[in-house]
């Protein structure tokens, strides 16, 4: 196993980082980018550049243990549920 830290947030994890160090640079770039692109192709850009980050944080919290653990409390109460039903 890696003798890496364990990440506490996602604000932790260095591909994090450096996706919005990555974003920023990019909004930076677009900026000059000409007016007429502003809500097109600029726009798309800056979307997906910020979608980077986000799809990091999501992944961070559907990984984490404690997130884990809450999932798999939820799923158990649901099949005691159906079962409860079933019978």
């Amino acid at each position: 196993m890696s003798n890496l830290p364990y990440a506490e947030s996602f604000r932790d994890l260095l591909v994090y980082q450096k996706a919005k160090a990555l974003s920023k640079e990019i909004f930076q770039l677009t900026k000059s980018f000409p007016r007429e692109e502003a809500y097109s192709l600029t726009d798309q850009i800056r979307r997906c550049s910020r979608s980077i980050g986000a799809q990091n944080r999501k992944n961070f919290a559907l990984n984490h243990p404690m997130s884990f653990e809450k999932r798999r409390r939820n799923i158990l109460r649901i099949t005691s549920m159906i079962n409860e039903y079933r019978h």
